[in-house]
Formats: structure tokens, sequence, C-alpha cells
């Protein structure tokens, strides 16, 4: 089951940027398909405002306020091993790095301001979407980053950059509350 997840505090968020800016995590997936979105990390509230990364089907999606937008044939990997991703809004436009290379997914949807919910890492603002695997390393960057940046990070650990308060936040060091007291 998925028990486990950390949240930020109900109406707090590591930024309410929606445009102009990185996600990094890494992650390992089990494959289990438990027939809904599986939430990597979500930045507002998932049904109405904000943004997230979530897996459905053995693919990635993009969730903006409510909104899905199905990635063309970038499948998650089931391996067991852990990989980096990184999801870039720049200049309007996503892209979605999976182990330091541009896939083909791109998507404009615009979210919707963030008003309210929170960030959270595992699961849904709704905690009803739990992820089948383990998320680590998470960091928010202010900024969209560089395909170059990118790639340098899957060799790295994400959360350990100095991430100066202009550029970016790093989840990892627990800016967030374990929200299960594992």
């Amino acid at each position: 089951g998925q028990t486990a997840y950390a949240a930020s505090a109900q109406g707090t968020h590591v930024n309410t940027l929606v445009d102009n800016l990185t996600v990094e995590l890494r992650f390992k997936w089990s494959g289990d398909d438990t027939g809904r979105e599986q939430v990597l990390f979500y930045n507002g509230d998932s049904g109405l405002n904000g943004y997230g990364l979530t897996i459905a089907g053995g693919q990635f999606i993009l969730l903006a306020g409510g909104v899905t937008s199905l990635p063309p044939g970038v499948a998650v990997p089931a391996d067991g091993d852990w990989h980096h991703v990184a999801l870039v809004r720049d200049g309007g436009e996503w892209g979605l790095y999976l182990d330091g290379t541009k896939t083909a997914f791109t998507s404009d949807i615009t979210p919707n301001a963030i008003a309210n919910g929170q960030t959270i890492i595992g699961n849904a603002t709704e905690l009803s979407d739990g992820c089948s695997g383990a998320v680590d390393d998470v960091a928010v960057w202010r900024e969209a980053r560089a395909a170059t940046e990118i790639a340098a990070d899957q060799f790295g650990s994400v959360g350990d950059r100095n991430l100066d308060g202009r550029r970016g936040a790093s989840i990892a060091g627990g800016a967030l509350a374990d929200a299960t007291a594992h």
C-alpha cells in the first residue's frame, strides 16, 4: 500500500510560480498499476490549481489543476532502479527529461495560479493517489533549467545542491514534514 508521503502545511508551497520553473527528483517505481494516477510530486491543489507529475498506465502524466496531459510514448521505467526526472516549464511550454535526456513530451497546458493546496511528494493533495514506489532528492527551481544542468544532475544528489534563494529550494533537506510519521 501507499502509506508514506511528505507534505507542507495546508496553504503553503515551495513557490507559487506557474511558469519558468523546474522540478527535479529521483524515483523508483515498482510497476504496480493501481488503476489510478500515482503522484510523484504536486504543488497546489491537484483538483483546482498548480501542477504535478504523476504516473498512470505506465506513462508519465502532467497534471495541471485537474487537467491531465498525456505525454506521447514516455514510459516510466519499472525496473526497480533509481531514475532522475525533471519537469520544466519554459515560456509557457512544459518539457520532460528522463535520466538527463529530453523526451518527446511537450504541453502548453497553463496551470491556474496557486492559491491553495500544498506541496506534496508521493501523494495527491486529497491523499488519494499514493505512489507505488519511492521518491527522493526533490528540488524545485525558480527558473527553467538548461538541458546541460539537468543532464549533470542525473549523476549527483539533487537535494545536495547548494540552492540559493533566488534559484530554487531543496525539499529533500526537510522543508516538508513526513506526514505519515515514517
